[in-house]
């Protein structure tokens, strides 16, 4: 080693001079030779090392007192050897490399025991620390047997040992929760034999399937319409749920993986886990005394600004490549149809076994099918609501109770629950707004009344009292009832009374002419069939079951909640032609002839096509 000239005296003094008893960053040395001596960046960077490497804060002798009285102390830079940059931390890795990286062995054989700290200290830096399992301080050193180990925290990692910065989390991620497929990507399901299998097995036992029309087959969302349809609510999200957490985790899966194979083949030294901290790298130390040998370094501190050379991928777009690459391997994609196929037979298997359950999913799947002809529209997805056309009536799917048979509903707000057998006249919009009530035959489920409103071209309208059945009037048949039961008529009213059709009391039978018209109407399957009445709702099921008992049956079955009775039929039908837009003739079959007369006026005035036939002579040999 040489001794130091006359000139890089001066200039070491004046460094010293600056720094004595402080312990500068070497940016903010370099800094301030460029700044203040003019020197280029890598004149500064020299000068540094020259600094850093040679002084020796023992040698410092006291040269006097400054004006406050503080000691002025002196390193003689002229009676010590100078020590070249870089040989330092060159000569202790060279020799690490000899013996194996024991760094004890090396200490004790290359330098005097009192220094041993101090040389350490001096080559880890100012950042970095020796590796101590009982202190943890980060980042740290350890000396392995084939090369210097670098262990860090988060930040370490995120900054130079993975080279990516704030994408470094991708590196180790598993990607359970990157994706966030939403339900909407079952409408593009994967699939195999085995789900079309599967789902053959289901359309036999329902009757329908994913091959019909209305769903298309599989794709582009038909198998789920499929399984809303066919299914209750929870089954449908069953499959749905399992499918996405599926497909979620097996995306997620495969794009990290194709993350971490692509960091790997860019990198340099790959992180690992070590027992000195949770993040590490390691260096090689021929790869090391390159390193110093080609960018000057003298201390372990200063390989954190060597990030693109410890790993090159610092300027990988890993968000990229996770994004950008394919979404699913095969494994991946052959666990999720498992799964979906898994789910699916947990399904076929509850149909198979739970004849309630298929009547149940045949029953919804009606109804639902009953309100769309009816021009109910779907929202939502979480939530699914069901709303007329003309927002008037609304309910959530959740509030249909199949089991019990029962809908919850709010009509202009007002909250309601009744039968799925009386849900027709809400459906229709009569009772709130035309007076009236009606219901369906009890021996057809109400979705199947109705094929397409489109193919009806006739409506039969059928008048009850005096006109089905001959049943008594009020003079007579208040009599009648005091004779058979010996107690007073209990009303004034008649009509309105469910005294009046008490089949204990009085025989009511069909009237043979209208019979013989009914069933001619009731054949032809463009023809909607009607009862239309002015009995009350309270009476319902005595007139239905009258008219059962004799095999009479029809589409629908109206009633006069309050009002005039006339005004009440003249709004029914209005709202039977608004259901049937294809309707070319209404024929009406009525006793009461201020009613027939009333009906073809409306119908002329109105450019309606009504027929009345006028019942007068009942017949009533009926066997």
């Amino acid at each position: 080693m040489d001794k130091f000239s006359k000139v890089e005296v001066k200039i070491l003094d004046i460094i010293n001079k600056e720094f004595v008893g402080t312990y500068p960053h070497k940016q903010k040395v370099t800094q301030w030779l460029k700044k203040t001596l003019g020197f280029t960046n890598e004149e500064a960077q020299q000068w540094y090392a020259l600094w850093f490497l040679n002084k020796d804060t023992k040698s410092a002798v006291k040269v006097g007192d400054n004006e406050f009285g503080d000691n002025k102390y002196r390193i003689p830079w002229e009676t010590i050897e100078n020590v070249n940059r870089g040989d330092t931390l060159y000569k202790f890795v060279e020799r690490l490399k000899e013996k194996d990286g024991d760094e004890d062995e090396v200490l004790e054989v290359y330098y005097p025991s009192d220094e041993h700290n101090n040389l350490l200290q001096t080559l880890l830096g100012d950042d970095f620390h020796y590796c101590d399992r009982n202190s943890y301080k980060y980042p740290c050193v350890a000396f392995e047997p084939d090369g210097v180990e670098i262990a860090g925290d988060n930040n370490d990692f995120e900054g130079f040992i993975s080279g990516v910065g704030d994408q470094a989390w991708r590196i180790n991620d598993d990607g359970d929760h990157n994706e966030d497929y939403d339900a909407e990507e079952f409408d593009y399901v994967m699939y195999n034999d085995k789900t079309l299998e599967i789902l053959k097995k289901i359309g036999d036992i329902l009757g329908i399937y994913i091959e019909d029309p209305k769903y298309g087959g599989i794709d582009d969302g038909g198998l789920n319409n499929y399984l809303e349809d066919n299914l209750t609510k929870d089954d449908h999200d069953d499959v749905v749920d399992e499918y996405i957490w599926a497909l979620n985790g097996e995306t997620g899966r495969y794009r990290s993986e194709q993350v971490r194979d692509y960091y790997e083949n860019q990198i340099t030294y790959e992180p690992y886990y070590s027992p000195y901290g949770p993040h590490a790298i390691k260096i090689p130390y021929e790869d090391l005394l390159e390193k110093i040998k080609e960018h000057g370094i003298f201390t372990f501190t200063d390989l954190q600004d060597l990030e693109e050379e410890l790993n090159p991928c610092s300027h990988c777009d890993l968000d990229d490549i996770y994004w950008g690459g394919d979404f699913i391997d095969e494994a991946g994609a052959k666990y999720v149809k498992e799964v979906l196929n898994a789910e699916l037979e947990r399904k076929l298997h509850i149909l198979e076994d739970d004849e309630n359950y298929t009547e149940k999913i045949k029953l919804k799947r009606d109804f639902l099918e009953f309100l769309k002809k009816n021009g109910f529209k779907m929202t939502g997805w979480a939530k699914i609501k069901w709303t007329s056309e003309d927002g008037k009536l609304e309910f959530l799917e959740q509030d249909l109770d199949l089991d019990e048979k029962m809908i919850t509903f709010t009509y202009n707000g007002e909250k309601h629950k009744t039968s799925l057998e009386n849900f027709t006249p809400w459906v229709q919009g009569s009772v709130l707004d035309l007076n009236e009530c009606v219901t369906v035959s009890k021996f057809r489920l109400i979705m199947e009344t109705v094929g397409d409103p489109l193919d009806i071209n006739k409506i039969a309208i059928f008048d009850f009292d005096g006109t089905l059945m001959d049943t008594p009037h009020a003079e007579e048949g208040k009599r009648e009832w005091e004779e058979k039961t010996g107690s007073p008529y209990p009303h004034r009213g008649w009509w309105s009374k469910r005294e009046s059709l008490d089949t204990e009391v009085f025989d009511i039978k069909p009237i043979k002419s209208t019979i013989e018209d009914y069933v001619v109407e009731n054949d032809t399957p463009t023809t909607y069939m009607v009862m239309l009445t002015g009995r009350l709702p309270n009476q319902k099921d005595q007139v239905e079951d009258i008219l059962h008992s004799y095999d009479i049956i029809f589409d629908e079955y109206h009633y006069k909640d309050d009002g005039d009775t006339l005004k009440s039929k003249i709004n029914t039908i209005t709202s039977l032609l608004n259901r049937f837009p294809n309707v070319e003739l209404i024929e009406m079959y009525e006793d009461r002839e201020p009613h027939a007369i009333a009906f073809e006026e409306w119908g002329k005035e109105n450019d309606v096509n009504i027929k009345v036939n006028l019942v007068t002579k009942p017949q009533l040999d009926f066997k």
